[in-house]
């Protein structure tokens, strides 16, 4: 899948319901004032999930990222479609940062 078709917001991962659920708990705990604040594209962080195991919310939101590959040094941008889905569908490491590019990365494993 391309990242422009896994940006298609026929492929947003969150119902309409869930979405605003989550807008909800992240302006009562103080993240964002109102759903405007969040970025275009954004998607909203399960406040629910770091609760467990965390002590803060290290992201209140899933937004697109501008990184350059540590390995090649060329620009990549970490969509919030591929963040949401590291971290809350593969269960990556909430402080985790992607550092290589998907070239790169498939070299070394």
């Amino acid at each position: 899948m391309s990242r422009k078709q896994s940006e298609n917001p026929q492929n947003y991962p969150l119902s309409e319901a869930e979405k605003q659920r989550r807008v909800k708990n992240l302006i009562a705990l103080g993240y964002i004032e109102r759903a405007s604040d969040l970025p275009d594209g954004a998607i909203p962080a399960d406040t629910t999930i770091p609760a467990k195991a965390y002590y803060s919310l290290p992201v209140p939101f899933y937004a697109q990222e501008m990184y350059r590959c540590r390995e090649c040094g060329q620009e990549v941008i970490w969509t919030a479609l591929e963040k949401y889905r590291y971290y809350e569908v593969e269960k990556g490491n909430m402080y985790a940062k992607r550092v290589h590019c998907d070239s790169c990365y498939h070299k070394s494993t």
